[in-house]
């Protein structure tokens, strides 16, 4: 279907489209399911609401906003890229992203802020300055970058768990962005954090930590286990207040100052404390390694 214009679709069961080229998309209703078949181009909306499953299997090139909302559940296994504004995900079950459906939008990109559904991810997620939110528990089908770029604001939100499933996990959320992992990141892989202004993480047991950057802070308030290494890099300050249980080397650099809130042990390697301002280590914060441990 193609030539412009609005199309709307009041009500239907099982829906199927090949190639869409419109205005504005509006699937109000679907008892059973809405598969996009071929690639959707919208000069405007795309909104679809489905009463059963969504599967978008041709790639969305261009919106001003697009609207995913399924009582069951949905899956992206092509890219959604071209949106000037936001784009909001919701299932009931779970939201299913294979590593061809990337998502790149003008503005804030969401997932599970209207209903429960979980998300198995292996796309990765691109904003202009927006926020990038999963409400829900998050799982990594395959390795994933999340790139707000953050020149300005886009902050990364993960607010439930994330099992990594030893898949590679990328943030970047600019100099400006802050970065929270709220409940536990777990089940190995790398984690790696380009840049970030306020950071804060829960538990995390990863094969390796690598935060290359962060504006203003780094906080560490889960216990935190490491394969490999374990390196942050802070232009303000560092608190650790949860333990750091395992690592092969511990590297801890800021630009402020670092506070350590809770012991470092089962570290094989090197421990090596630098900041340019206090550090302080409190009575818990005892520091056990196989190597060598400096200060400053």
């Amino acid at each position: 279907l193609s030539g412009g214009g609005d199309l709307t679709v009041t009500d239907g069961a099982v829906q199927a489209y090949g190639a869409l080229t419109v205005n504005s998309i509006d699937i109000q209703d679907a008892t059973t399911s809405v598969t996009l078949g071929g690639a959707v181009a919208s000069t405007t909306t795309i909104g679809i609401n489905s009463g059963g499953t969504i599967v978008q299997n041709g790639a969305i090139t261009s919106a001003t906003t697009v609207d995913l909302d399924a009582a069951s559940t949905i899956g992206l296994n092509a890219a959604i890229s071209g949106v000037s504004g936001t784009v909001a995900i919701d299932a009931t079950g779970t939201t299913t992203i294979a590593a061809a459906g990337d998502i790149s939008a003008g503005g804030a990109v969401t997932f599970g802020a209207a209903k429960a559904g979980t998300l198995t991810t292996s796309g990765d997620v691109t904003t202009t300055d927006d926020d990038v939110t999963f409400t829900n528990a998050v799982t990594l089908g395959g390795a994933v970058s999340i790139d707000t770029g953050g020149v300005a604001a886009g902050n990364i939100l993960f607010s439930s768990t994330v099992g990594t499933a030893g898949n590679n996990l990328t943030l970047d959320a600019g100099p400006a962005g802050n970065v929270t992992l709220s409940g536990a990141l777990s089940g190995g892989g790398d984690l790696t954090v380009t840049d970030g202004a306020v950071q804060a993480y829960g538990a995390l047991t990863v094969n390796s930590i690598d935060i290359q950057d962060a504006t203003t802070s780094v906080t560490l308030g889960g216990a935190v286990a490491s394969t490999t290494t374990i390196g942050i890099n802070s232009g303000g300050t560092i608190v650790q207040n949860g333990a750091i249980t395992s690592a092969t080397t511990v590297d801890l650099d800021a630009a402020s100052t670092i506070g350590l809130n809770a012991a470092i042990s089962g570290v094989s390697g090197t421990v090596a404390i630098d900041a340019t301002g206090t550090t302080t280590i409190a009575a818990a914060g005892d520091i056990s390694a196989g190597g060598a441990v400096t200060f400053g």
